[in-house]
Order: structure tokens, then C-alpha cells, then sequence
């Protein structure tokens, strides 16, 4: 088990839930949920701000047994966790896995994920935060909500409680090739970009081609123009679905 369901820290404010798991008097298992983050981190050091009157600002610290895995692909499984629960709950949403790791509700973000990673004493340690929109008045021009009416703590709660579920599976997906790749399949069929072309630039060259799936790394698999095959690590500043 990564997370335990009755270990949760509920907060009213907190800098960023990511920052407070990192402290050394938190135990690993344990996670935070917040009704405010005055300083959320997204990917490449972005400021990450859910929106709305309704949001979860949530973060776990866990450890792993598996050691065959990239952070990436790590990071692709919390996603695909975060994705399932919202599933269950919003079985009528048309919700997709945006790689690496946002939720997109048609085409807008309904949900940033960030997965951290630090070594204490030779043993790695992860935290996996996560930011949902649930509800709101404003509209938004790249975000979107997932009710249109609030819904109340106790619906979020249930909603973490999903969360963690989905969470603790990973640790049984990572343990045979077999899980991995069913996993990739699956995140894949509920794929904002599968089919969808894209262009970017990786070592250097700029091309174009269609998304295919996802390697063992956690890496996007692209077919490009000239039918070669390439790896993306991450999506830059060019990344772009055409």
C-alpha cells in the first residue's frame, strides 16, 4: 500500500502541498488535502493555480518496492489513477489523459499533476500532487470545471479516497511487464492525443507526425512523416497538436 486512507492531513491554507510532504516529521503513507495553496508548483518550475470555489489542492508521499521504472512512467500511472477516479465519478464527462499528466474535460484542463522525487538515506522517495477543478462560477479560457453545481467537502473527500485507491494499484502494475503494458494500453485508448498529429523538436529537429502510443519509459511513441519511429520525453515550449 503507498497511501493510507485514513493517514490524511486536512489543511484550511498551506504554501504548496508537495513542499509540506517533503517535511521530515511527515511520514511516508501519509497524504495532505488543502482547501487553499498560496504557492502550487507545476512542471518546469510553472506556477500551477486551480481555479473556481470548489478545487482540491492534494499531495501523497509514498514509497515504492519497484525499482524497474522511470519517473515518467511513474508519473504517466499517477495520471492514469487520477483519470479513473474522476471516471467514477463523472461517468458521463468526456475526460482524457493529456501527456504527461493533465486531465482535459473536451479541450480545456480540468486537472495538473506533479510528481517530485528526493533520496533520504539511499531510499527514493515520492510525492505525487495533484490539483482539481471541480467547480466554479468563472469562465475559464484554458481550464474547465468538473460540475456545474458545488458538490461539498464530503464529495471531495470520497473523491481522494478514489484517488488513493487507483494510487495504491500502481504498485501491483509495476510489478510484471505484463501489468506495465496493459496499463499503457489502456492509458492510451483514453488518450487526449492518441490518433492526433503533433509537431515539436527534439535533439535538435523539428518534424511532424501522428502519436501512437507510449513506451515502458513513459515516453510519447511517435510515427513520423518519413514512417520512422521516435521517443519523446517531454513536450517543450513547441509542442504542438496540429
Amino acid at each position: 500500500m503507498l497511501l493510507d486512507k485514513e493517514c490524511g492531513i486536512q489543511l484550511e491554507t498551506v504554501d504548496s502541498t508537495n513542499t509540506y510532504c517533503k517535511k521530515k516529521e511527515i511520514p511516508t503513507g501519509y497524504w495532505v488535502l488543502a482547501k487553499e495553496q498560496t504557492a502550487g508548483r507545476g512542471r518546469h518550475g510553472r506556477v500551477w493555480i486551480s481555479q473556481g470555489e470548489e478545487k482540491v489542492f492534494f499531495s501523497g508521499k509514498f514509497l515504492l518496492s519497484a525499482t524497474n521504472f522511470s519517473l515518467p512512467l511513474l508519473s504517466l500511472f499517477i495520471g492514469s489513477a487520477v483519470l479513473k477516479a474522476l471516471q467514477h465519478h463523472f461517468p458521463n464527462l468526456s475526460l482524457k489523459l493529456k501527456w504527461p499528466n493533465d486531465i482535459y474535460l473536451e479541450e480545456k484542463k480540468v486537472s495538473g499533476i506533479l510528481i517530485e522525487s528526493e533520496s533520504i538515506d539511499g531510499t527514493s522517495i515520492f510525492i505525487a500532487g495533484i490539483g482539481i477543478n471541480i467547480f466554479g462560477n468563472e469562465k475559464l479560457a484554458t481550464s474547465e470545471y468538473l460540475s456545474e453545481t458545488p458538490l461539498g467537502n464530503n464529495f471531495k473527500l470520497n473523491l481522494i479516497y478514489t484517488i488513493i485507491k487507483f494510487i495504491n494499484e500502481i504498485e501491483f502494475i509495476l510489478s510484471n511487464p505484463n501489468t506495465i503494458q496493459k496499463e499503457l494500453d489502456w492509458i492510451y485508448e483514453n488518450s487526449f492525443l492518441r490518433n492526433k498529429k503533433i509537431q515539436t523538436t527534439q535533439n535538435g529537429e523539428f518534424f511532424t507526425g501522428n502519436v501512437i502510443g507510449y513506451d515502458r519509459n513513459g515516453f510519447l511513441i511517435v510515427k513520423k512523416e518519413d514512417e520512422s519511429l521516435v521517443s519523446i520525453i517531454d513536450t517543450g515550449p513547441d509542442f504542438k497538436v496540429i
